[in-house]
């Protein structure tokens, strides 16, 4: 078996065909099915059977994926490595969605402007796709404004970013609000699973509330825009009053209350560090 016949196997689970896997690799469908077939016969199983216009892996399939995913990334962390030798290296870096949209730009433009050299390319998705693209060494950071009890990985605080409650002056006209009066108002919340919605619920386990939003929005401009209207009250990081039109609103501080949230650089505890990835975690620990 060589390198290439692992190289269309992986195309071809990735893509669920073999026309795909001849697309991504720019050659022949035929040089698919030939590679899937000495596949098989090496190793006496079938690999995929076929239902309605897709491939699907077998159990052999599943287990084979598995060390095939192993062999490719040492075979590409090998190739970084060396590279790095002549100063050629690159960085992956990770990021859940909230921490792209608010912290990244700005560390992608301090490390070019510390490590000029640094070729960075940038993945982003939600925190658990984010942390098992780490665990299996499909990037090399992320940053992330989630905590991680994950052992394998090494997570470094960065930022603290305020959250603070808004609502409409006609819904309710005080400073300032006690948790259990506020856990009675129409609240609006970011969807479940993110870092404003998980802040919130936290605090409200340790006063055994359950919150029940009136409105649920992956759209922090409807739930400003909702809010203006008197439908109740919004949670939304401090950063946003000069991102958003935040006229119309008032913040509110709960009694005895903050809201937070960190972010974390994170790693995995077993990463080869590249000069260049050492230069990148240095950076960060210094700030």
């Amino acid at each position: 078996m060589t390198l290439r016949h692992f190289q269309i196997f992986q195309a071809v689970c990735d893509t669920g065909s073999a026309t795909g896997a001849s697309e991504r690799l720019n050659i022949s469908q035929p040089a698919v099915s030939i590679a899937i077939k000495e596949l098989e016969v090496f190793y006496s199983t079938k690999l995929f059977e076929r239902v309605g216009r897709k491939l699907h892996l077998t159990e052999s399939g599943k287990v084979l994926r598995g060390h095939v995913n192993n062999v490719l990334e040492q075979f590409d962390e090998t190739t970084t490595v060396m590279k790095d030798q002549i100063g050629q290296t690159k960085v992956r870096l990770g990021s859940n969605t909230s921490a792209a949209e608010t912290k990244l730009p700005s560390l992608i433009d301090s490390l070019k402007e510390s490590i000029p050299d640094v070729r960075l390319t940038v993945n982003v998705d939600n925190t658990e796709a984010i942390l098992e693209k780490l665990l299996r060494n499909e990037i090399d950071f992320a940053l992330i404004n989630e905590q991680t009890n994950n052992d394998q990985l090494v997570a470094i605080p960065m930022y603290r970013e305020e959250i603070r409650i808004y609502c409409s002056p006609a819904l309710y006209d005080k400073d300032t609000i006690t948790f259990e009066e506020l856990r009675k108002m129409p609240l609006m919340l970011r969807e479940k699973g993110s870092f404003v919605r998980e802040t919130i619920c936290y605090a409200a386990e340790r006063y055994s509330s359950h919150l029940k939003p009136v409105v649920e929005s992956t759209s922090t401009l409807s739930l400003i825009t909702l809010a203006k209207r008197g439908m109740g009250f919004v949670f939304l990081p401090y950063r946003f009053e000069k991102q958003y039109d935040m006229s119309g609103l008032r913040s509110v501080s709960i009694d005895n209350e903050s809201f937070s949230s960190d972010y974390y650089f994170v790693y995995h505890r077993n990463k080869y560090l590249t000069n260049t990835m050492k230069q990148v975690l240095d950076y960060i620990q210094s700030m």
